[in-house]
């Protein structure tokens, strides 16, 4: 399978100069674009021996950022990229492996969550990595409507098989709680197989509703593998004949190319002229397997810059003019995006149900308002408790110019392309296991060892491993370990019940779907209802704005006493799901005696807990009282009106204000 030309490919970046005049005043579309592994010196902007057009036409036409920071390895970052955390408040300190019981906390109210509550509709596609050993754990269940790719970290770009620990499929597809195992793609390049989905995504997607889409390539971790034509796009002599980095090369240029396919999809879909596109490495260049961070000194699994310096950038129509073909110097961290995506869709974070994104900061000043200084001056990479409080054993902070590091960071060589680490010694193997290091990275960011200036600089020193054992132990909200299984189910067991790696512990059925949401509408108003007063108050309804969270409901049932469980329409405000209230549609209790004889009552407040069995469901176009027993002619009808604010009253059925439209809307999570 080929993507499309290269030629084409950018001409949905050169566009969006051209669309941008006609910005739409709601909500921007939003990509999220991680790129794995990919190294500071992989991209043209960086080295010129790498054909990356369409990444670095976005990058110049955008804002590219400089000091953009990362966690050494995968699995913490993109925990930074959904939480809004630093990885070490997250509980992660290494990536998960295909078969660790553990994930993120389910507690945690992730990104897409966040976008859901203003109507956003969500994607992903590619690698999770985030922990999948049970239901509430996979993205379809933490805020994606739909989720596509792998769970684990790494697996054959054609056949899309974990070889770790035992052999099996890594590709599924997810609604909810439906996963459907993907062996139809056998042979064919992942890089082909996420664009084809990311096109139907996008040319499917309803123009007039926001979208966000979590793209996480698999390129360019290893295994080492490219379609030859992306390999002939580099000469034989590359990279002094490396093979492998030949290949890697190809890599970089063939997720390049699906970059700029997306570009052009949204364009034709009508959704670019409104769109943020933010791209990052999720850590720094796998000098194993390639990759390359020149001229930082490490690289990924090390916690030198070339592990945790990444490269980044923010473009499309959405960015201001003013900040268009501009650098940000400024201090950032990918736990930033949440808040910052959430800042730019225009969402209070005062009205979130919960926020658990205790680290991010938006980043949206500093980008759009080009001048503006950081919001953050410092960042914990990472920190590991001492043995007493306040106290770390090693780590390594950023805070303003300086990086201290507190035991040995790993290997720190400078290998050339095509270069081996054992042909790039480490000019300092044991450094900073004897002593702190400290490094001005505002005045050099290569990190020379001739650079570590900690005993020029005792008081900096102190204050920064003060800070770092302050780091190790502070927990704001008592969430900042992952959420782990102590059973005997392993995830190899998955690949026996669903054809692929899925939830294993345990492997019973998933649960049931959540309730249905949907709103009521009347003509072109929706039945709303009016949040409570006070307490012991339960509200009011009328007719009113349909975009409005107060005009959700939920299809549910509740307990009736001894008559069991019941059908009932339940508000599904956010804001009275937060404080455990569920106001369910009811027949005003004044008026009990004579609401089912087709008569409006006399003051239908409508809302009631959902204890009662007299409530109402929706049937054939009515929402009716299931407790009368002339329900289907005579009365116990709800009736509406086209009439905003106006009163609701129940009435006969055939009235043509007891006839009601429901509209299934996507269900907060």
């Amino acid at each position: 399978m080929s993507i499309l030309p290269r030629g084409s490919a950018l001409l949905g970046v050169t566009l969006f100069t051209l669309v941008c005049v006609a910005r739409s005043t709601t909500r921007p579309h939003v990509l999220l674009v991680a790129s794995d592994d990919l190294g500071w010196n992989d991209v043209s902007w960086h080295n010129t021996d790498v054909l990356t057009p369409n990444l670095a036409a976005l990058a110049k036409q955008g804002i590219i950022l400089t000091d953009y920071h990362v966690y050494k390895v995968c699995s913490p970052t993109r925990a930074s990229f959904m939480t809004g955390r630093l990885p070490n408040r997250a509980g992660l300190h290494n990536f998960i492996s295909h078969d660790d019981p553990s994930a993120i906390s389910a507690k945690y109210f992730l990104l897409p969550q966040a976008l859901k509550t203003a109507g956003y509709q969500t994607h992903t596609v590619g690698k999770w990595h985030l922990g999948f050993w049970d239901w509430p754990y996979i993205p379809s269940n933490r805020g994606f409507d739909t989720t596509f790719g792998y769970m684990t970290g790494a697996e054959d770009y054609y056949t899309h098989r974990n070889g770790k620990g035992c052999d099996g499929l890594d590709l599924t597809y997810c609604v909810g709680t439906n996963l459907t195992a993907q062996p139809q793609y056998n042979g064919t390049y992942s890089t082909f197989m996420y664009k084809d989905r990311l096109q139907k995504i996008i040319s499917e997607h309803d123009s007039s509703v926001p979208l966000f889409i979590y793209f996480a390539a698999q390129s360019v971790h290893e295994p080492i593998q490219a379609p030859v034509q992306y390999v002939e796009m580099y000469p034989s002599n590359y990279a002094g004949g490396s093979l492998n980095r030949r290949t890697f090369a190809g890599m970089v240029t063939a997720v390049d190319d699906v970059v700029g396919n997306i570009t052009t999809y949204m364009y034709d879909a009508g959704l670019w002229a409104n769109t943020l596109l933010i791209f990052s490495t999720d850590n720094g260049g796998n000098l194993g397997a390639s990759g390359n961070n020149l001229p930082l000194r490490g690289g990924k699994f090390t916690f030198w810059e070339g592990g945790t310096r990444g490269v980044a950038f923010v473009s499309g129509p959405a960015v201001p003019t003013a900040a268009r073909g501009t650098i940000s110097g400024g201090l950032s961290h990918a736990c930033d995006w949440y808040a910052t995506i959430v800042d730019i869709a225009g969402i209070n974070p005062s009205s979130l149900p919960k926020s658990t994104a205790i680290d991010s900061v938006s980043l949206k000043n500093m980008l759009f308002s080009p001048g503006t200084v950081s919001p953050r001056d410092s960042i914990v990479h990472e920190s590991v408790q001492g043995s007493t409080n306040g106290t770390a054993t090693s780590g390594k902070i950023r805070w303003r110019e300086w990086n201290l590091y507190l035991g040995n960071p790993g290997y720190g060589g400078y290998p050339k392309p095509g270069q081996s680490q054992k042909d790039a010694k480490d000019p300092e193997p044991d450094a900073c296991s004897k002593s702190p290091c400290l490094f001005n990275v505002t005045a050099s960011i290569e990190e020379l060892p001739a650079n570590d200036v900690a005993k020029e600089n005792p008081d900096v020193v102190a204050t920064l491993i003060k800070m770092l054992g302050a780091a190790a132990w502070d927990c704001p909200d008592g969430l900042c370990s992952t959420d782990t299984y102590s059973g005997t189910a392993t995830a190899c067991d998955s690949l026996k019940k669903y054809g692929a790696f899925g939830p294993w512990a345990p492997l019973g059925p998933p649960p049931p779907p959540p309730p249905q949401v949907v709103r009521f509408t009347q003509g072109s108003f929706c039945l709303v209802h009016t949040p409570p007063k006070g307490d012991g108050d339960l509200g009011f309804l009328e007719m009113g704005d349909c975009s409005t969270n107060a005009a959700r409901w939920s299809l549910a049932t509740a307990a009736s006493g001894t008559e069991g469980k019941v059908p009932v329409i339940v508000s599904a405000d956010p804001a009275l799901l937060q404080q455990s209230k569920a106001p369910c549609l009811h027949v005003d209790h004044h008026d009990r005696n004579n609401s089912c004889d087709g008569t409006p009552s006399s003051n239908p407040t409508f809302v009631q807990t959902c204890a009662h069995g007299n409530d109402f469901t929706y049937v054939d176009g009515n929402i009716k009282n299931q407790n009368c027993p002339n329900w289907g002619t005579s009365g116990a009808c709800l009736v509406g009106s086209t009439v905003p604010n106006a009163s609701i009253g129940n009435g006969p059925c055939s009235v043509a204000g007891a006839s009601w439209t429901m509209q299934p809307i996507d269900l907060l999570l």
